[in-house]
């Protein structure tokens, strides 16, 4: 086969500023998962109103079982309520944003995980100070709600057996929650009932008719699908297992996660994630982690950061918890498995190259000594989403990397590297992939040897952006070499 095929729109903006005729502004944020038993998955941020990261954003997939060269209708995974009395017409209620998604091959089942955010301007509207989402008492642990005015945030209000709300005393309130939603799209969850009344959200934040709110921070939530991605499952929210009081935000590193192979870690689940600390914030303490989970997705743990103990080029010893050091910062990133069982993750940074983290223990701590963080001169990082795959090909190991060459999040490029016997990379080749605007992306293995790439896209015409797929050949990617 050639290279590479003709792009295909999977997901298609509006024009010219204006929503398309499904009432779609914009699609962004891509997430490919090949399936064990044969069809694509092509998910997203199904942004309605705007491109920014806030408003209306729903997660939707699509389909194809004859790998990419169709696609079947529009799914669903979760759209939640609009605040009809929202104060800001642009931020009309909470979200959903950057899905990564992930199989386990035992089970079959498929985890999309993503971030819900309350009515607020994302990364922009979080709380000042820690607001924990959930609470233990006792031996349990429950989600936290708080009231508008509340000053002591120790002693939340909690939701409870059957969604029943413990006013901080323990005594039972006369409110429910609903946690698990039936209505379609699960566009009931969260809502508030008093009786039989639905009487407002915890979701919403302004101009609220009930008194409860959720923790203004991100809350990382799963959802699945046992039927190869035709139906999806309501949503589950881990946020108490993966957010401590050291952050300000913990957020997932959107494409794809990996399913490990190798023992002692075989069949843990891995989704590369980054965080950030009060001190900070996005100015100097983005950090690069996964979470992980050992028993099919039914509970999770977060890994150290890649900047935990962090020894840098002048000495400094940092940590994700209390640095603030912007050109140390490493956010959003794609982790692959080698054959030797090791994880690199390759992560989005402010030094002008993709860095490349190593880990021995399936992702629970990296290697942070200078020499260990390797700032990959071979291989230009715009400061934008990438995406990695690792693949072996001809009993030869490889790794291919996807990303924007170009300053403004121009030209995609696939970077291929060679993995030598000692577990280093040696890049090889770097072929353009697409002329014009390419931002984030996601990278899979189709076949041995053919590869699909999913990535934001945009003409003269369209809104930014347009989700695109193609598919290349990695006999012809050497050949070129």
């Amino acid at each position: 086969m050639k290279t590479l095929t003709d792009a295909i729109t999977v997901f298609n903006s509006g024009t010219h500023n204006e929503q398309n005729t499904d009432g779609i502004f914009c699609y962004r944020i891509p997430a490919l998962l090949q399936t064990s038993t044969g069809p694509l998955i092509a998910g997203g941020d199904e942004r309605r109103n705007q491109y920014a990261d806030f408003g209306d954003i729903a997660m939707v997939i699509r389909r194809s079982l004859d790998n990419g060269k169709s696609w079947g209708e529009k799914i669903t995974i979760l759209d939640l309520r609009r605040n009809p009395q929202a104060e800001d017409p642009e931020v009309d209620g909470p979200f959903l944003i950057d899905m990564a998604l992930v199989q386990h091959p035992n089970s079959g089942r498929i985890f999309a995980l993503y971030d819900l955010f309350p009515e607020i301007k994302g990364l922009w509207g979080l709380a000042k100070t820690y607001e924990p989402p959930f609470v233990e008492i006792g031996e349990k642990t429950y989600q936290a709600l708080y009231t508008h005015n509340m000053v002591d945030k120790s002693a939340p209000y909690t939701i409870r057996d059957g969604g029943i709300v413990y006013d901080p005393t323990g005594t039972p309130t006369d409110y429910r929650i609903i946690t698990h939603p039936t209505e379609p799209n699960y566009s009931d969850y969260g809502n508030i009932l008093r009786g039989n009344d639905v009487v407002g959200n915890i979701f919403f934040i302004t101009n609220k008719t009930a008194p409860f709110r959720v923790a203004k921070t991100a809350h990382i939530h799963y959802s699945y699908s046992d039927d190869e991605g035709k139906t999806w499952s309501a949503p589950h929210n881990i946020a108490g297992q993966l957010i401590s009081s050291h952050m300000n935000f913990h957020g997932i590193g959107p494409g794809a996660g990996i399913t490990l192979t190798h023992p002692p870690y075989t069949g843990r689940i891995v989704i590369p994630t980054y965080t950030t600390n009060w001190s900070s914030h996005l100015e100097g303490s983005q950090s690069s982690r996964v979470i992980y989970s050992d028993d099919h997705g039914h509970t999770w743990h977060c890994g150290q950061a890649v900047n935990d103990g962090r020894l840098l080029d002048n000495g400094d010893r940092i940590h994700s918890t209390t640095m603030a050091h912007p050109t140390a910062q490493n956010s959003e990133a794609s982790v692959v498995e080698t054959s030797h069982g090791d994880l690199l993750l390759f992560m989005r940074n402010l030094t002008g190259h993709v860095q490349m983290a190593r880990s021995t223990n399936g992702g629970a701590s990296w290697h942070n000594q200078p020499e260990n963080i390797i700032s990959l001169e071979a291989v230009p990082d715009m400061y934008v989403q990438l995406s990695a795959v690792q693949t072996i090909y001809h009993k030869q190991e490889y790794i291919l990397l996807a990303n924007a060459q170009d300053s403004d999040r121009n030209n995609g490029y696939i970077h291929l590297a060679e993995v030598d016997a000692s577990g280093n990379l040696h890049w090889l080749h770097h072929q353009q992939i697409n002329t014009g605007k390419f931002a984030y992306n996601s990278l899979q293995e189709l076949a041995p040897g053919t590869f699909g790439l999913l990535y934001e896209t945009a003409d003269n015409a369209h809104n930014d952006y347009q989700l695109k797929f193609q598919i290349f050949s990695l006999a012809e990617l050497l050949q070129k070499h």
